[in-house]
C-alpha cells in the first residue's frame, strides 16, 4: 500500500476512517486498516471527497483582468478588449498565466479540468501550442482535457474550419463554439458536429446565456445529437 489516510470523515459514514491508496486506486476504506503503508497522511478528523472537477475554463485567457480593467462591464466590451488582447499573446505568456492557474486549482483540490483554447485568425494555434505541453506537465496533479474552441465564430472567420482541424490534429481533446457570435449559428453547429464526426470527439458549445430574444439554440444541438450527428454534446 502506497498511502494510507487516517481519521478521515467521509460524507456517507459516521465516525472516522482508515483509506488505503495503491498506486491511483482505493483499495481499502475501514475504522482501521492493519496494513502499512509508505506514507500515512492523518486528515485530522477533516472531510475528505472526490476531485472536484472544473469543467469550463480558459487557460489562455487566465488572470488578464490587470491588463485591462472592466470600464462598462458589458458583454460586448469583454469580448472586443480579449480580442485586441489576444493579439499579443505568445507561448510564454499564456503558460506563465496557466502555470498560476493550475497550481492553484491543484492545490485546492481540482483533478479534473477542460480549457477551452481559442482558436482564431487572430490567435492562430498560439494557445495549442502554449497547453499541449502543459496537459502532460502537470498531469502528475489534475487531468487536463483540451477544447479547440471558436470564440469567434466559424462562418465570419475565413479560414476557421481548416485551424480547427489543425488543433484536433495537433491533439486537442474536444472541439467547440460559441454560435452566438456567428452570422449563422446554425450552420456553425453543425460545422462542428462535422468536425468532431471527422475526429470521432464531444464537442463543447457556449450558448444561450444572453438575456436577449434569440431563438435558443439548445434544441438544434439536440436535435443533431439525436439524429447522430455527434457524439457527445455539453453547453
Amino acid at each position: 500500500m502506497d498511502l494510507k489516510i487516517t481519521q478521515a470523515r467521509l460524507l456517507d459514514k459516521p465516525g472516522f476512517w482508515q483509506i488505503g491508496i495503491a498506486g491511483t486506486q482505493i483499495v481499502a476504506i475501514a475504522p482501521s486498516i492493519d496494513t502499512t503503508a509508505t506514507t500515512t497522511l492523518d486528515a485530522h478528523e477533516n472531510l475528505v471527497i472526490p476531485g472536484l472537477v472544473d469543467g469550463h475554463m480558459h487557460l489562455d485567457k487566465a488572470l488578464i483582468l490587470d491588463r485591462a480593467p472592466a470600464i462598462a462591464g458589458t458583454f460586448n466590451e469583454a469580448m472586443q478588449t480579449t480580442l485586441e488582447m489576444k493579439r499579443h499573446f505568445t507561448v510564454e505568456d499564456i503558460q506563465n498565466r496557466a502555470r498560476r492557474v493550475l497550481e492553484r486549482a491543484i492545490a485546492f483540490g481540482m483533478t479534473a479540468m477542460r480549457s477551452h483554447v481559442e482558436v482564431d485568425t487572430t490567435i492562430g494555434l498560439v494557445g495549442m501550442e502554449a497547453l499541449l505541453p502543459l496537459r502532460e506537465e502537470y498531469a502528475w496533479g489534475i487531468t487536463l482535457q483540451l477544447a479547440a474552441f471558436a470564440q469567434e465564430g466559424i462562418t465570419n472567420q475565413p479560414g476557421e474550419v481548416s485551424l480547427l482541424r489543425e488543433a484536433m490534429a495537433m491533439g486537442a481533446d474536444v472541439i467547440g463554439s460559441a454560435p452566438y457570435v456567428d452570422p449563422d449559428p446554425e450552420r456553425n453547429i453543425q460545422l462542428i458536429f462535422d468536425l468532431a464526426e471527422e475526429f470521432d470527439c464531444n464537442v463543447d458549445f457556449h450558448l444561450d446565456f444572453l438575456d436577449d430574444e434569440a431563438p435558443l439554440l439548445l434544441p438544434l444541438c439536440w436535435r443533431k445529437l439525436f439524429d447522430g450527428d455527434g457524439k457527445d454534446a455539453s453547453a
